[in-house]
């Protein structure tokens, strides 16, 4: 893309050069052949958002989505999350490790 290192080292400014439309094809190509189709994609609300991103850490994705499927099952809203156990809401999810999560979920429903 740049031919020399003084042009390396600035850019024109020009996003519509040729080998930029290269990459983005490839690029799409690339998210269309490995993009995977998690729950937690569909529907977007925020409480939705919220919980898939405290279980997602240091969490393969693969992983969290059976325990993200059957956590909103059993705490479909805050309020459910307020209104049950803490030792409930570890029981969900103990299977993922790290159960500080629990305490984040539970201080951030209040």
């Amino acid at each position: 893309m740049f031919n020399d290192k003084e042009n390396s080292r600035r850019h024109d400014g020009n996003y519509n050069h040729p080998e930029n439309e290269v990459f983005l094809k490839r690029l799409i190509k690339w998210g269309n052949d490995n993009f995977r189709d998690y729950s937690w994609r569909k529907e977007r609300t925020p409480y939705r958002v919220f919980i898939a991103e405290i279980l997602l850490q240091r969490t393969n994705a693969d992983q969290v989505e059976p325990v993200y499927t059957d956590f909103l099952k059993k705490f479909p809203t805050i309020s459910s999350i307020i209104n049950g156990s803490p030792k409930s809401i570890e029981k969900t999810i103990e299977s993922l490790g790290l159960l500080k999560r629990v305490n984040v979920i539970v201080d951030s429903a209040k």
